[in-house]
């Protein structure tokens, strides 16, 4: 393998689509929502962009303003944060659904 060729790590292809989301967080025992638009998706989760930036391991619940996505819980899996006149990139996670 080349060095420049690193192998992939994700497990399922990933789609470029931008949809306006909304998440609502809870942060320091505030609940509120903020405004999101994807990037990319794929069985497994999304790319989003956001203002203000999302921490590492926080659960959101996001939802489609376009009804376009089912409402459902996430995990943000990484963050990626630019200069404060930008948006912040992060990735989040569909938790695998539990059989009852």
């Amino acid at each position: 393998m080349d060095a420049d060729q690193q192998p992939e790590r994700r497990r399922f292809e990933r789609v470029p689509n931008r949809i306006s989301v909304t998440l609502a967080l809870k942060y320091e025992g505030w609940e509120f929502q903020q405004s999101a638009c994807t990037v990319d998706l794929s069985r497994g989760g999304l790319r989003i962009r956001t203002e203000p930036a999302l921490d590492e391991g926080q659960a959101v619940y996001l939802f489609s303003d376009a009804g376009i996505l089912h409402p459902r819980y996430c995990r943000v899996i990484w963050v990626r944060a630019g200069r404060p006149e930008q948006q912040c990139e992060a990735g989040l996670e569909f938790p695998p659904r539990l059989v009852a």
